[in-house]
Parts: C-alpha cells; sequence; structure tokens
C-alpha cells in the first residue's frame, strides 16, 4: 500500500475518532451533571436552587410564635440585610447563630450564603448588595434548637460604577 493511498484512509479514521471522542466526553458531561441538578422546580413553577427544598424540612420560626423581619438597609455607611428575631413575648432573640442562603428571584443560579453577625439587641447583620427582590431563607440555631423563615427582601442596590456612596 502507497503512502498516499494511506494518508487517504486516515484523515477519515481520524475524523470519525475525534467525533465519536466528542460525543463521548459530551454524553458523560451531560450524564455528571443531570445527576446533581443545581436549580428545581417548585410547585408554583418558578425555578429555585437545589438546596431551597432540602432545608424546607427544618422547623418553620411561625410554628414556635417567633417573628422575623429581613430588610436591606444601610447601616453604619454600608449596605446590609438585617434581619430582626423576637420571641413570641416580642423580647429580642439574643445569641443566636444566624444564616441567610438567598438568591434574585430573576436569576436563582445567583445564589448566596451569609452569615450574619449580633448587632443591636435582636438584630443580626452583613454587607450585602444586590437588585430587585431577593427570596431567603434565615437558618436560625437558638439555644439548641433550629428553624427557619422563608422571607422576600429588597437589598441596597450597588453604586453604579465611579460613584461613590
Amino acid at each position: 500500500m502507497s503512502s498516499t493511498r494511506r494518508g487517504k484512509l486516515l484523515w477519515p479514521g481520524a475524523l470519525f475518532g475525534l467525533i465519536g471522542a466528542s460525543v463521548g466526553v459530551h454524553a458523560v458531561m451531560v450524564f455528571v451533571i443531570a445527576g446533581q441538578p443545581t436549580l428545581t422546580l417548585d410547585m408554583r413553577g418558578h425555578y429555585r436552587p437545589a438546596w431551597w427544598g432540602d432545608i424546607a424540612a427544618t422547623a418553620d420560626a411561625r410554628d414556635r410564635g417567633w417573628s422575623v423581619d429581613l430588610e436591606g438597609r444601610m447601616t453604619g455607611g454600608a449596605p446590609r440585610v438585617v434581619a430582626r428575631l423576637r420571641d413570641p413575648l416580642g423580647e429580642p432573640i439574643r445569641g443566636a447563630r444566624v444564616e441567610l442562603r438567598c438568591f434574585p428571584k430573576t436569576s436563582p443560579n445567583d445564589s448566596r450564603e451569609l452569615v450574619l453577625v449580633a448587632g443591636q439587641p435582636g438584630e443580626y447583620h452583613a454587607e450585602f448588595t444586590g437588585r430587585g427582590t431577593w427570596d431567603g431563607l434565615l437558618l436560625v440555631e437558638h439555644e439548641g434548637s433550629h428553624w427557619i423563615s422563608r422571607q422576600s427582601f429588597v437589598p441596597i442596590p450597588p453604586p453604579p460604577p465611579g460613584a461613590e456612596r
């Protein structure tokens, strides 16, 4: 067999081999990604991060009589998300560990996780900026009990590029 003829046979074989390898790599990637979903579809037809439903099994704050308010505001010259926690008697809850897992309603893949620190009695905060309305799960641990509160809030938007607050 001449080298010219061998070269003519290798190109189609190499091309089909590369196409087959590409299909195989993509099939493996689809299989791995499908096995680890990052978004789920809730009963109202909204996409949520996958962790949203896992936490829902935790006790809800309303079931315990606790009240929780979540808002974006300027505190100490910085944009923050602030959670106010009250017990059934309206007293501030002190000494809690508070986490916030949230995402913008328009982009559930942009989820964030924050640990809020204590400020005023019953208030916990963290620096946070964002645009639009956000859905959040506030996870609270206090005196051995764990509970959550689902909240929507509007954070302080970031300043435009080059602008100062």
